[in-house]
């Protein structure tokens, strides 16, 4: 195989991902909500099937969210439309839009550290 050919392979295998395109997912905070560790802290997660939470991250993930009101991320388990891209355990949104809810839960006190 020429270094050309190998180098095609390695970029094509490296940039592969399954695009998800306005999928509705549920999400959550992957540590107080789906208890996933680690990473450790807060961090946006979606649930994928029933067997794995991903984190999710990109120029779509809001970042002024109050995760602790309500409504929010640690609080319980929101519906978000996602379009980007899985890659492996992660998934990078291009889009991520937070259904509205009608009775959000209050924020709660939580028995970890951040």
């Amino acid at each position: 195989m020429t270094r050309l050919a190998l180098l095609a392979l390695v970029l094509t295998g490296c940039s592969l991902g399954t695009p998800l395109e306005a999928q509705k997912l549920t999400v959550a905070c992957g540590m107080c909500i789906f208890h996933v560790k680690p990473p450790t802290g807060c961090y946006w997660a979606a649930e994928v099937g029933d067997e794995t939470y991903l984190p999710v991250t990109g120029p779509g993930v809001p970042l002024d969210h109050d995760a602790h009101g309500p409504g929010g991320m640690c609080t319980q388990r929101r519906e978000a439309v996602i379009t980007g891209t899985q890659y492996g355990d992660k998934i990078v949104a291009d889009r991520f839009e937070l259904v509205p809810v009608g009775d959000p839960q209050p924020g709660v006190a939580h028995d970890h550290a951040h």
